[in-house]
């Protein structure tokens, strides 16, 4: 029996390219496309005559009889551009093309600071916007998955390498996108100042209390905007005033009697009349002339049994069903947040994060928000985070000397799913606070779901506007009426000719007779036309944009994507969460199973001595 030999058969390996990797060039190509230039016309004429000339003038026949120059430039000028035609395809393989071949405007005059947004794809020159018109915003369209988040990363990536700072608030929830940030700032060596709140994964971030600071009338707009609007509806808004009065007083009497509290906390005392009641007693003992002692009594006493009424058995007492009644829809949106994952990040009293801090700082916050499994909770936290970031606004603004030396940027990836209509206000006060916002969305209706103004708010108080490959026939029109119009002369050109023939067969004579016509004519005439057509918006390519700037210039962009290399991926590993350390801060603390036990009444019968003190 005979065995054949094994033998291994070595292969090549083929290094794999990224997805966004340009393929190298094959210089092969040229030789194969050189049989396709389809030579022609008076340009490649010229050049193949000049080329000829050159070649017959050098010849000894003509030695001395014409100058030395004469052939050598008329080669040169040949060569060179019949060289160009051959080489065109090289010079195609690395040109930034363009899907619409709109012209640039020239590139703007910037100053030592700014942030580059892409290239000119006519020009290839870099397009930067300067500090002092990044404070203007700028306001980013495009369908999903064509470059609206490359380019905020670009910015970004720029943002942390010069030592700015970041608010990415995702409205997506896409874990790669923390993993990006998070390796642009080891890369810059800035990950001590990356902090994620990530309610979706509690493991994967840091804590959160967006109502621990601030005074009692900030705390409860804060919460008020989980509330839908209620200006069309008088019943609605009694309901909403009624729980702003009451989270004005309860949030007043947890601070002055200085422990910290939460969102749990928050929903038991609107909820439990024991532990209402310590409250007040709290406040009677330690601070009985104080005004939040009062103005809590006063707020109780609305809810209160009456006192006078021998026959009610809870005379006195705290009516928990009408204050139910009241504020129940409150107690609801809180409970969420104290609860769960949400719990988890949330119900704090020493947070991570304090905006404002991280503002001031010119750290980097990521904020995912979990729209697709969470919806409701999701674009809730995602409007606590906007209110919390309003109050940092306003106290950056009475506060110059904390006001960020780079401006801070803040970038909301699909922020038509958790913004209201108090977040335009910002685009008018952000400026004086040195933040820059930057929001994208996919269609011009994401805004004006939540109303028309408010999309005009937006639309107006933002001078940079990009715009990639959009998907809705409206938002394209609509932007290309944005980027304007321009006049253009629109040439015609028509051309007759006619023939005729008549004969008179009634007369004995035959006669006849012919005639010929023909006729040209020519016209110009001056028209206004969009400088982009919304067709030309519909069917831009992947990473290539067009930028409006300063409400005149317009930029054809290529958006370059901005990547760590797989060696330095490599070395930076997982993402790490950095964990601060605060000093301890006692609290309210109503999570704890023995405490809470005390407001129970399946433990305690629920009573009180018709003053306001509990009895046990």
């Amino acid at each position: 029996m005979h065995f054949r030999p094994v033998t291994t058969r070595t292969t090549r390996q083929v290094k794999k390219r990224s997805s966004h990797e340009v393929e190298p060039f094959d210089i092969r190509l040229i030789y194969r496309k050189a049989f396709d230039l389809g030579l022609g016309g008076p340009v490649d004429t010229a050049s193949a005559l000049s080329l000829g000339l050159g070649a017959t003038l050098s010849s000894p026949f003509f030695a001395g009889n014409v100058p030395a120059l004469v052939p050598f430039g008329a080669a040169l000028a040949g060569s060179t551009h019949l060289a160009r035609r051959i080489l065109n395809p090289w010079k195609r393989h690395f040109h930034l093309n363009s899907s619409i071949d709109v012209r640039s405007s020239p590139a703007p005059v910037h100053g030592t600071s700014g942030l580059m947004v892409g290239y000119a794809t006519d020009t290839g020159e870099p397009i930067i916007i300067d500090d002092d018109n990044l404070f203007r915003h700028v306001w980013i369209v495009g369908q999903s998955g064509v470059g609206k988040t490359v380019a905020g990363s670009l910015m970004m990536f720029q943002q942390i390498q010069r030592g700015g700072g970041v608010l990415f608030v995702d409205g997506k929830l896409d874990e790669d996108n923390i993993l990006t940030l998070y390796q642009f700032c080891k890369w810059a060596g800035r990950a001590h100042e990356f902090f994620v709140l990530n309610p979706g994964n509690p493991a994967l971030s840091n804590t959160y209390n967006p109502i621990l600071e601030g005074d009692p009338d900030e705390v409860a707009a804060r919460l008020l905007s989980l509330i839908p609007s209620t200006e069309s509806s008088a019943g609605a808004d009694y309901y909403k005033q009624s729980s702003n009065q009451a989270l004005v007083t309860i949030i007043s009497a947890c601070q002055k009697t200085g422990l910290a509290y939460n969102f749990y906390d928050l929903a038991v005392l609107l909820n439990n009349a024991r532990a209402l009641e310590e409250l007040q007693a709290t406040l009677v003992n330690r601070f009985p002339r104080s005004d939040e002692a009062r103005n809590l009594r006063l707020f109780l006493d609305n809810y209160r049994h009456p006192s006078n009424d021998p026959k009610n058995p809870l005379r006195g007492q705290i009516d928990v069903k009408k204050m139910k009644d009241v504020l129940g829809g409150m107690v609801g949106r809180l409970f969420t947040f104290g609860t769960n994952q949400f719990g988890e990040v949330m119900n704090t009293y020493k947070p991570d994060v304090r905006l404002y801090e991280a503002i001031k700082g010119n750290k980097i916050v990521y904020v995912a928000l979990p729209t697709m499994g969470k919806d409701v909770a999701a674009s809730n936290f995602g409007k606590m985070v906007l209110g919390d970031f309003r109050t940092a606004v306003s106290w950056l603004q009475a506060n110059r000397a904390d006001r960020p030396k780079i401006p801070y940027m803040c970038f909301f990836d699909e922020a038509g799913s958790y913004v209201n209509e108090s977040w335009a206000r910002i685009f008018e006060q952000a400026r004086s606070a040195g933040i820059f916002l930057c929001p994208a969305v996919q269609t011009e209706s994401n805004f004006k779901a939540i109303s028309e103004d408010f999309a005009e708010m937006v639309t107006g108080n933002t001078t940079t506007k990009l715009f990639f490959r959009i998907g809705s026939q409206a938002t394209a029109e609509s932007a290309a009426d944005l980027i304007g119009k321009h006049l253009t002369v629109r040439r015609s050109m028509t051309a007759s000719d006619s023939a005729s023939k008549s004969q008179d067969a009634l007369r004995a004579a035959p006669g006849a007779t012919t005639g010929d016509s023909s006729g040209e004519s020519y016209a110009e005439r001056e028209e206004e036309v969009h400088r982009v057509t919304p067709d030309q918006l519909k069917a831009l390519d992947k990473g290539e944009g067009v930028m409006l700037y300063e409400g005149k210039h317009v930029y054809n962009l290529r958006i370059p994507l901005v990547s760590i290399t797989p060696e330095m991926k490599q070395k930076i590993g997982p993402i790490r969460i950095n964990k601060p350390r605060f000093y301890k801060r006692e609290g309210f603390n109503y999570s704890d199973p023995d405490k809470l036990d005390r407001f129970l009444s399946t433990t305690h019968s629920n009573s009180g001595d018709g003053n306001g003190h509990a009895t046990a």
